[in-house]
């Protein structure tokens, strides 16, 4: 799991949950998706929060599980 936060100066910094106990709940999550889809589950999420509005979006790769993997320098 990786993240970025993004400042509204341009700079960018890398981060990661303080506690990988979400791990479980998008396990869950993705497991009761899959149950209730006809896609199957999903392969890779992506997670954007907006601080300053309190708006969360989700995306949900189902066919290319590197489509967000950020490289290793």
């Amino acid at each position: 799991m990786s993240g970025f936060v993004y400042f509204g100066d341009g700079k960018v910094q890398p981060t990661s949950p303080r506690d990988f106990s979400i791990l479980d709940l998008l396990v869950e999550l993705r497991d009761a998706m899959a149950s209730t889809e006809k896609k199957g589950a999903w392969l890779a999420c992506l997670i954007r929060v907006n601080r300053a509005s309190g708006d969360i979006n989700f995306e949900f790769e189902y066919d290319r599980p590197d489509r967000w993997r950020v490289p290793r320098p």
